[in-house]
């Protein structure tokens, strides 16, 4: 009788667990890679690439970390349409991308990782978030914190490709009246 009154009440939890629309565990979150997933992924299908270079030290990285990346629609435009890289720019360690070894240079109270200098084009602004193209060209650069409703529809402009069809100022018109 005990067992089966557990039953019917674990029963009865998982029930309104379900109509509350509780979705702990089966949350998506961001198919985060590293450099070195990035060209494997890469080699099965040609996608966008979006990174993240973030520091440990950064306020509003950890932000970003907790909302932005987070929010529902904001993961699944990013794992649709982009490979993404998060990437700490202080990262200590080698990294070999596309043939070339990038290392960390210590400077100053802290030093700065090659690969991210590069990428972030010698603007090393936490956060900065980096659109390339499949062949690894630079799109887009966006330095600052984002908030899931300001990134969202920049995920979808460019990934989507209306950057092709029509300009910024018209697709968030569009975007606008949704």
């Amino acid at each position: 009788m005990l067992r089966s009154l557990f039953q019917s009440r674990l029963g009865f939890l998982f029930f309104i667990l379900s109509t509350m629309g509780y979705s702990g565990y089966a949350q998506e979150e961001v198919n985060w890679l590293d450099f070195n997933q990035l060209e494997i992924a890469m080699e099965q299908e040609e996608r966008l690439v979006f990174i993240d270079f973030y520091t440990s030290w950064c306020g509003w990285c950890k932000k970003m970390d907790r909302t932005t990346y987070k929010d529902e629609a904001v993961v699944k435009a990013l794992n649709k349409y982009f490979y993404a890289v998060h990437f700490d720019a202080e990262y200590k360690g080698d990294v070999v991308f596309q043939n070339t070894s990038f290392g960390y240079v210590p400077s100053g109270r802290r030093g700065y990782h090659q690969l991210a200098v590069g990428f972030m084009q010698e603007k090393m602004t936490f956060p900065t978030l980096v659109v390339l193209s499949q062949e690894y060209h630079i799109m887009q650069a966006i330095q600052g914190y984002q908030s899931a409703k300001d990134l969202l529809p920049i995920l979808e402009f460019i990934g989507s490709r209306r950057y092709r069809e029509q300009s910024w100022e018209a697709f968030m018109q569009s975007w606008n009246k949704d």
